[in-house]
């Protein structure tokens, strides 16, 4: 580990937030943001470029932020997973954290006797 991560590491644990380091090979530069296609052929002098596979024209630094933005998500998201799992009454696995807050998963209802059956 760098001086610089442990540094980092430290403040984060000071401000109560959570440094995230992506592995050393991660193609953040040469991986559309859009698509996830890797251009192998991308060399350090291209700047801007154009997936191959989408189209897409790529400023190189906003999309390796965008990307790096992404992976993180991603290490979190993983992490909370693996320690947040539950099951609801109805024996179903069940997370409460979600990538998009907006979707929802359906699952089942509580199932009650009806009061005319009593």
């Amino acid at each position: 580990m760098l001086i610089s991560d442990v540094l980092f590491t430290y403040k984060a644990d000071w401000n109560g937030t959570k440094v995230i380091i992506a592995d050393r090979y991660f193609p953040s530069s040469k991986m559309c943001h859009v698509c996830g296609n890797i251009n192998h052929d991308l060399k350090l002098k291209d700047r801007i470029w154009t997936c191959p596979a989408c189209g897409t024209v790529l400023d190189r630094d906003i999309n390796a932020a965008i990307n790096l933005k992404k992976e993180g998500v991603r290490q979190v998201l993983s992490e909370h997973a693996q320690d947040k799992l539950e099951q609801n009454a109805c024996g179903e696995i069940i997370s409460p954290v979600s990538l998009h807050s907006a979707t929802k998963q359906a699952v089942s209802e509580k199932q009650e006797l009806s009061s005319d059956l009593t």
